[in-house]
């Protein structure tokens, strides 16, 4: 633990993303900032495995989107030569339920050349086109939202998929104000389907502007992900503690002391998982132990597979249907999507396992975790065990929180407890949605708020 005592001090809990990118904006402002990371390495669920030519991802395999806080942050830590672009295969996407795959697309207008939907849907969704939108009234499911623009069949058999592939969790349970607020707020705050799209768009494109320099819609970069997080590691190495956990705050008069730590802070950022950050405010009596605090989180497991040959699909992945009965909910294809992530004449696919839909598929081992994956593939791919030559297994503990009604309350009143100790500021994991560029925004937020009021 430091020992110094100096001014504007901050003590940033969590080697996240969200952490790293605090502690190293606010060490560049002239702060005096210490991170503190109870494991072994920083990153949290960002983490680029290579291996014998594939590169494999643990946690998020793609940043989406534009974001002019994420490309300004890669301009200044010099890693805009180590971009890469999606392929353009990367824009095709699949659904693969009872009858096959269905090519899709992310474009809510793609539905009209795709045979996923019945005629009587494609009519109901296109007719959307021509309506007023409806009164919303905030506390939609992404399922709702979508059904009442475009009709139940879109919901269920488009939307319904997509969600899962990204919150691995029900879309019918999630709240659309929350889970995606750019897409509620523009329909919202619009009168027509087209009017909705327009501001979507112009939020994009509005971001880009920002950023002066765009990056890809997708992209990676040439080390993976944790590219980003090594380089933020090695900017901030000075002032960052691993195997530091910490496991108590101690308010005095000069400010906030961590565990038994002779340093106070004028700030501590918490920027924790959910679960983490409730046992530290209760260890430290700023939430009684009685209260209930829960959230709902997906027990995620994501499944790295490496093929020693080619599968038949070009494109960015597979969303699977539950309702076929395989515990894989999607499958990514780095391979496809980024160019060097497997060797020549291979394949490497990534699969998203459990979630809210079979809760208890991460307490398995590894073994069966492994022989459900390999039986799911050959059901998918026609791909046989003798054809994968690389497997890992990488488990996410509640690792990816469920906007639902019962976790928006949960946070919200948290966010008001911490009212009353202004020392403490939480990082909320659903700001904006999921995703590294959502986290990244939220860190320069955090930092924007400590710097006006400092």
């Amino acid at each position: 633990m430091p020992e110094a005592n100096e001014k504007k001090s901050i003590a940033i809990v969590g080697g996240g993303v969200t952490g790293l990118v605090c502690s190293y904006r606010l060490s560049q402002l002239g702060f005096d900032v210490d991170l503190f990371e109870a494991g072994s390495r920083l990153g949290g669920q960002i983490s680029s495995y290579s291996t014998d030519g594939f590169l494999f991802e643990a946690g998020p395999n793609t940043v989406l989107g534009s974001s002019r806080h994420l490309s300004d942050l890669v301009t200044d830590l010099g890693l805009r030569s180590e971009v890469i672009g999606a392929n353009l295969s990367a824009k095709r996407r699949y659904v693969f339920n009872s009858n096959g795959f269905f090519e899709v697309s992310p474009n809510p207008l793609s539905f009209l050349t795709s045979s996923l939907m019945s005629p009587y849907g494609k009519f109901r969704a296109a007719s959307s086109l021509f309506r007023l939108l409806p009164r919303l009234q905030g506390n939609e499911s992404i399922q709702e939202l979508f059904a009442k623009v475009f009709g139940e069949e879109f919901a269920e058999k488009l939307i319904h998929l997509f969600t899962i592939g990204v919150y691995a969790g029900n879309s019918k349970e999630l709240l659309a104000k929350h889970a995606i607020p750019n897409i509620f707020s523009a329909f919202d705050s619009s009168n027509s389907l087209m009017g909705a799209i327009k501001k979507i768009k112009s939020q994009r494109s509005h971001s880009s502007r920002l950023s002066g320099q765009s990056l890809p819609q997708i992209y990676s970069f040439n080390g993976g992900l944790s590219q980003l997080i090594s380089t933020l590691a090695t900017k901030t190495a000075h002032s960052t503690y691993l195997r530091t956990p910490v496991k108590k705050l101690i308010f005095g008069s000069n400010g906030v002391y961590l565990n038994e730590g002779k340093k106070h802070y004028k700030k501590v950022v918490l920027a924790l998982n959910y679960s983490s950050a409730i046992t530290l405010l209760k260890s430290s009596d700023l939430i009684a132990q009685s209260l209930d605090f829960d959230v709902e989180a997906a027990n995620v497991v994501s499944v790295g597979l490496g093929l020693k040959a080619k599968i038949h699909l070009n494109g960015f992945g597979v969303l699977v249907d539950p309702s076929i009965g395989l515990n894989t909910l999607g499958v990514l294809i780095p391979s496809k999507i980024f160019s060097k992530r497997a060797p020549i004449g291979c394949d490497s696919l990534t699969l998203i396992m459990g979630g809210t839909f079979h809760p208890t598929f991460a307490n398995r081992t590894d073994e069966e975790i492994l022989h459900t994956a390999t039986s799911d593939v050959l059901r998918l791919f026609g791909v046989g065990a003798s054809e994968i030559v690389q497997s890992h297994v990488w488990r996410h503990p509640q690792g990816i929180i469920q906007p639902t009604k019962k976790t928006i309350e949960s946070i919200k009143n948290l966010e008001t407890l911490l009212l009353n100790y202004e020392a403490v500021t939480y990082a909320n994991p659903l700001a904006g949605g999921v995703g590294v560029p959502q986290r990244v925004a939220q860190a320069i937020g955090i930092v924007d708020s400590i710097c006006s009021t400092s």
